[in-house]
């Protein structure tokens, strides 16, 4: 938090220090408050265990959001992928929770049944945000093993939600969730570009 908040005082004094460090530093409070969320399941009474979790939900989202904003390749694809596993996450703990205990077994599968229909919004949402990410690397020949896990999960989720698979990379926007407040154009040369609607990323990439 502390280089960040330096980072932010560097850029408001008109100075143009690298962003590099800053964008791993904040990549590093997103896994710290994700593993956190990740731990939280929902509990009897559902309500209270659900607030804590979707105030979570909000804050790792905004946290990894901020995190690919830096627009460093190797924390923007790491950045894309977890907010995929964000929202999967979500879906996972809510299709987790306890069940009525009073349900008969006609009625619990209608209960499963409705769970699905809940819980595939936020697995359609990951699947967004992994093919965002791919389309990202591929445009820019990011090749690291956070593209290689949105790969694999967004195969997975293709079959879990029964759509097709893109024979390329999508030509869509990314999602505005994973969206990273600009039009998300990545670039790995390592310059800095200011034209409208153009960001720039430059990093190592691993």
């Amino acid at each position: 938090k502390r280089a960040v908040a330096r980072y932010t005082k560097a850029v408001d004094a008109g100075l143009q220090p690298d962003p590099y460090l800053v964008a791993q530093a904040q990549f590093e409070i997103g896994e710290m408050r994700f593993e956190i969320y990740r731990l939280l399941n929902l509990e009897l009474p559902i309500e209270r265990s659900l607030q804590k979790k979707q105030a979570l939900f909000t804050e790792v989202l905004a946290t990894y959001k901020e995190a690919a904003s830096y627009q460093i390749a190797e924390w923007y694809t790491a950045s894309a992928h977890r907010i995929g596993e964000t929202y999967e996450e979500f879906g996972r703990a809510f299709f987790a929770s306890p069940r009525p205990a009073e349900l008969t077994p006609e009625m619990l599968a209608k209960y499963d049944e409705l769970l699905s229909q809940k819980v595939r919004p936020f697995k359609e949402r990951a699947y967004d945000a992994y093919k965002g990410n791919l389309r990202q690397a591929e445009e820019n020949s990011i090749n690291n093993t956070w593209v290689e896990q949105s790969r694999q999960r967004m195969q997975t989720l293709a079959v879990e939600l029964g759509v097709e698979l893109p024979a390329a990379a999508p030509a869509a926007e990314p999602a505005a969730d994973q969206a990273t407040g600009t039009n998300g154009a990545v670039n790995t040369n390592g310059t800095t570009r200011s034209s409208v609607g153009q960001a720039t990323v430059k990093g190592n990439q691993r």
